[in-house]
């Protein structure tokens, strides 16, 4: 049976399969299908993973979008700090502190459920964890502290919004 829209049949760029071609506003039709088009667009590659270096397969689809790891697993370990136990130290003397002292807010005196208590370190160095550069204080106050009195130069001033 002859086909009625084009007597010419060409083949399909992706798969090879023979299709009347049409008109569209950039000329003749390369594909048989959207899917086909959307297929020679793909890039497929392989490359090492950043962390274990195992080779793992890409397919591209945009440009500007890699993936540098094979799993997620990876991507965990790669942009989480590798020393994990310093977190579960400073929470185990969070509750240390609460329990020891009367917890309350070093700011405010807040202490009607101490245990949303933050630990704040007083000098801003993560990695100083004496007790002495410790201090227990409520959420709100800890806000305050690090985003208003401590706000850098370079940044936007705090803008009160209420209505007058």
């Amino acid at each position: 049976m002859a086909n009625l829209r084009s007597p010419n049949l060409i083949d399909c760029a992706q798969c090879g399969r023979n299709y009347a071609p049409w008109k569209s506003r950039w000329g003749l039709s390369q594909f048989c299908s959207r899917k086909c088009a959307s297929a020679s667009r793909r890039i497929d590659e392989s490359r090492p993973c950043l962390v274990c270096g195992t080779s793992f397969n890409v397919i591209r689809r945009h440009p500007g979008r890699q993936r540098h790891f094979c799993n997620r697993v990876c991507m965990g370990i790669f942009y989480r700090k590798p020393d994990k136990t310093i977190r579960k130290n400073i929470n185990k003397l969070r509750w240390t502190m609460i329990e020891k002292e009367n917890a309350s807010c070093i700011e405010c005196g807040y202490a009607k459920y101490p245990q949303i208590l933050h630990l704040h370190h007083k000098d801003h160095d993560h990695d100083n964890n004496e007790e002495s550069n410790l201090a227990l204080i409520c959420p709100n106050c800890h806000a305050i502290e690090h985003r208003v009195k401590h706000r850098s130069p370079t940044r936007k001033p705090v803008v009160d919004r209420r209505i007058v």
